[in-house]
């Protein structure tokens, strides 16, 4: 079947090709062709896991819980050499094997934490604001420290990022919880560039089947990801295409952020050498 949701695991499971749009029809494992899906099912071995990938919550999530542990472990080994005789200020057990990370600003002995602790205490917090109807809150947890209030970074944004995808993964696809923590991914400096391409291209594709008033938002956003990948055509473009809109909607005027965004074009035409 054609894959019609919102995903970042897009890449074809046999070959590796990007923008796979198959699906396996159980476990949602993706593919690029029905000739990938069957060698990967004979002979790469998606017989045996496919059951196992679909009693996890399917190929979406058994991808984002395997990214999830992949970062959280990266981070861990970063930190690892900082937070040696160190513990959690969240669960203060002593006795844990699990290893330790600090991405924020704290100094001296605050802010080290087991990253399973983090994403626990961003859930819970979450789950509250949510009750309260507190979105724009909901957020806070997931992105920066409890106690210096700094924006997490490194390793640690991106392990956090993969965990507030991984939780909220599995509302409704036109949830905007959903599509905000796909806006997160894309956005958080420490993810890798593909992730960050895909989450960022991904939101933008959620923003015009559920929620239009934020295509410009997500296109910014998508152009900032172009211009970090030094992918300035791609970037322009984008800023040229917001810009239209914004003028379109100022009548032909101008104001502070139509210039802003005329200014953020100049900018990638100079960082492609255009100016030099």
């Amino acid at each position: 079947p054609a894959r019609t949701d919102i995903m970042l695991s897009s890449t074809c499971a046999a070959c590796g090709a990007s923008g796979a749009k198959k699906d396996c029809g159980r476990c949602k494992t993706t593919y690029c062709s029905v000739a990938c899906q069957t060698q990967h099912w004979k002979e790469g071995g998606h017989k045996d896991l496919c059951k196992r990938i679909k009693r996890g919550g399917g190929a979406e999530q058994y991808h984002a819980d395997k990214k999830y542990k992949e970062a959280v472990d990266e981070a861990i080994e970063e930190c690892a050499e900082a937070t040696k005789g160190q513990t959690c200020y969240i669960c203060r057990d002593e006795r844990s094997t699990e290893g330790l990370v600090r991405g924020c600003a704290c100094h001296t002995t605050e802010g080290f934490a087991h990253l399973s602790c983090l994403v626990r205490e961003a859930q819970v917090v979450g789950e509250d604001e949510l009750q309260q109807h507190n979105r724009n809150k909901l957020w806070t947890k997931w992105a920066e420290c409890s106690l210096c209030r700094q924006r997490y970074h490194g390793p640690v944004a991106r392990a956090m990022a993969w965990g507030g995808w991984k939780t909220y993964l599995s509302r409704p696809e036109g949830d905007a919880i959903r599509g905000y923590a796909l806006n997160i991914m894309g956005i958080t400096k420490g993810m890798n560039n593909e992730e960050a391409l895909r989450a960022a291209m991904a939101y933008r594709e959620w923003c015009c089947r559920f929620d239009p008033a934020n295509i410009m938002t997500a296109d910014e956003n998508l152009a900032l990801v172009y211009k970090g990948l030094r992918c300035y055509d791609e970037a322009i473009s984008v800023l040229q295409r917001v810009r239209a809109e914004k003028l379109k909607r100022l009548r032909g005027s101008e104001n502070e952020d139509s210039v802003m965004t005329l200014l953020n074009i100049s900018a990638s035409h100079s960082c492609a050498g255009r100016y030099a």
